[in-house]
């Protein structure tokens, strides 16, 4: 729920890692964030990926069970310190980190496009 509300992007089974042994999730490879997979040459259109590999370790109730609970959780307390959040992300509207600016660059056909800096 974090990455959405971040915008994390690139998101597939290969950057969602499970530990075999507690069932936590970690995520890996932070490089699209704050959206910026909308804005790709292939944007990413879907908000998060909720894939049957991700769902069927869930058990019999899947997505509808404690995985639901407890984003339902995660919400209300990213809601609850919603002030707090903004602030730290403040700090990278105006300070952003090089890879999340986005530039103009011109693209096969002489047009402006927008792509991510490299």
């Amino acid at each position: 729920m974090v990455g959405f509300i971040l915008g994390l992007g690139d998101r597939h089974l290969q950057n969602i890692l499970i530990d075999e042994k507690t069932a936590e999730v970690i995520h890996i490879d932070f490089g699209i964030a704050f959206e910026q997979g909308k804005i790709m040459p292939t944007p990413e259109t879907v908000p998060f990926r909720l894939t049957r590999e991700i769902v069927a370790p869930m058990g019999i109730c899947g997505a509808n069970g404690v995985f639901k609970k407890s984003c339902e959780t995660t919400m209300t307390i990213l809601r609850k310190h919603q002030d707090v959040i903004t602030t730290i992300l403040e700090v990278l509207l105006y300070d952003p980190l090089y890879i999340w600016k986005v530039i103009p660059q011109v693209d096969d056909e002489n047009q402006n496009v927008n792509k991510l800096s490299k």
